[in-house]
């Protein structure tokens, strides 16, 4: 998905169709990857541009989107639950968070800089 239209089309037709909820799982769950935070990333980067991910946090706070309400996300930690039945939904929600921080700088943005000088 490279734009919100399409964002919101793929919304709609996974909240319509039940059929097509378990072919994006099925679809999601065969990204595959080492680990489950693994997995999650290569999900979330081939289902989601890094500039469409820039429109997102988890909770919606200020003038961006809650992913958290989605049901692409719903499909995400359906999937990886597929890979590892013991894996929570905290720690699906810590991987989305960090990998959503991090898109404005994927996407050739603004640069993280130290929070403290270093002293010499």
């Amino acid at each position: 998905m490279q734009s919100m239209e399409d964002f919101n089309e793929v919304q709609t037709s996974l909240k319509s169709d039940v059929s097509v909820r378990q072919k994006m799982i099925a679809r999601l769950a065969s990204v595959g990857g080492t680990s489950s935070e693994a997995m999650i990333r290569r999900m979330l980067g081939s289902s989601i541009s890094n500039s469409l991910a820039c429109d997102f946090n988890w909770a919606g706070k200020g003038t961006k989107q809650a992913f958290s309400q989605t049901i692409i996300q719903d499909c995400m930690f359906a999937a990886a639950r597929q890979y590892d039945t013991f894996f929570s939904h905290l720690d699906f929600s810590n991987t989305v968070k960090r990998w959503l921080r991090y898109a404005p700088e994927r996407v050739g943005g603004v640069k993280r800089t130290p929070t403290s000088p270093v002293e010499i």
